[in-house]
């Protein structure tokens, strides 16, 4: 009986994979809770990891470095797999005007936690996690844990960074969605009409029509190996103190870009089935976010009731005045409201927005602009959240 006691109660690898399996375990059926369509998805494990660590699990923080790191890097290439086939063929048609207008709220976003940090006492570290949170974006906080790491920053302090990170996540997706009703209340939308206009509205969104075949583990390492390479190399910025890097996050997913824009390079191909990216994809960010979850746990609860509250009202300013301002723009140039929340949803990276939307409007045109700005938001937010630690 001791010896079972030990077992739960001793850190040790074992125990730690037991606590991180029940963590995915537990906070995979949280994610499927939903509450008229909308429901915290992947993000779930997340919240089941706070609560396993704020009751004392013990867990070895180098084994959860190790499958966070290694959740991180199988979600980003499987998301660049599956986007490499439309990337550059979205740029085509209202595919540009979509992108700026993404890029614009990316900027925006990045602008508003500048002046949180300038203005406020909340630390650069926390800031970091706020920008991640409020868009929803894990890689950016992977990307952001991996610099504070190379800086020597203390396991608390990047600890820190999943807390703002959790705290502000959940309005990161509401925010969204709000704004795609607010934007339909103020417009007074008619979703029929709109529907209609875009019945002729090119599938972006699909890729390129392979024979697929079944997926080679040497080739899916090969590029792995060769994004985590790309991805140590240092980016030279005019005025940043340091270079920032595309790390295990960027190099991986810009890699899997071009490998799945490619797909074959003589007789090798590295497309892989929609199964497999999927399985990749889903246990990539079940991996990733547990980790962060039983990282950031312990000291949750203390650190919002000390003022971490405040994180959240920052990271509503970083969710909803970008999206807002630019979705009022974008409809007052006569884009298509259903194009509109596809692009608002992708310079989010806000899975959840997509399907909110999906299930008003059952057409491609919002998926298609979803999928034509994701690429480019998602390396951009890696970039940036770099250069704003860096900047700060």
């Amino acid at each position: 009986m001791n010896s079972i006691q030990n077992f739960f109660t001793t850190q040790s690898v074992s125990s730690t994979l037991l606590y991180l399996s029940l963590t995915v375990f537990t906070g995979a059926l949280l994610g499927k809770i939903k509450y008229k369509g909308i429901g915290f998805g992947a993000a779930g494990v997340l919240f089941t990891g706070i609560l396993i660590a704020h009751f004392g699990a013990p867990i070895d923080v180098q084994t959860l470095h190790f499958a966070r790191d290694f959740g991180l890097i199988f979600f980003v290439y499987s998301i660049g797999l599956s986007m490499g086939p439309r990337f550059f063929s979205s740029f085509k048609k209202d595919g540009l005007l979509l992108n700026i207008l993404a890029v614009v709220i990316v900027l925006g976003g990045f602008g508003i936690a500048l002046l949180i940090y300038r203005f406020t006492g909340i630390s650069r570290i926390a800031v970091a996690g706020i920008m991640c949170g409020a868009v929803t974006n894990t890689p950016s906080l992977g990307a952001a844990q991996e610099v504070l790491a190379g800086q020597g920053a203390s396991e608390a302090a990047i600890a820190q960074t999943g807390m703002a990170y959790a705290s502000t996540y959940p309005f990161g997706v509401l925010g969204v969605i709000l704004s795609m009703v607010l934007l339909r209340v103020f417009f007074k939308i008619k979703i029929d009409r709109e529907i209609q206009k875009c019945t002729d509205y090119p599938n972006g969104a699909q890729a390129k029509k392979e024979t697929w075949e079944a997926p080679s583990i040497l080739l899916l390492f090969l590029g792995i190996f060769i994004g985590v390479l790309v991805g140590s190399i240092p980016i030279f910025f005019p005025g940043l103190p340091a270079p920032a890097k595309l790390g295990l996050a960027g190099g991986p997913l810009l890699v899997a870009i071009l490998l799945g824009h490619k797909g074959r390079i003589g007789k090798v191909n590295f497309h892989m089935s929609p199964q497999v990216i999927f399985f990749m994809r889903d246990l990539g960010i079940l991996l990733f976010l547990s980790c962060v979850g039983l990282l950031s746990g312990g000291t949750f609860v203390e650190t919002i009731l000390s003022g971490g509250w405040q994180w959240m009202l920052y990271g509503t300013a970083v969710t909803f005045i970008p999206v807002m301002v630019v979705g009022v723009i974008a409809r007052l140039m006569k884009v298509n409201y259903l194009k509109i929340c596809g692009m608002l949803g992708g310079a989010t990276t806000n899975p959840p927005a997509l399907d909110f939307i999906n299930g008003i409007a059952p057409v491609q045109a919002q998926a298609a602009a979803y999928a034509m700005v994701y690429p480019l938001a998602m390396l951009l937010r890696i970039l940036l959240v770099q250069v704003f630690i860096l900047v700060t």
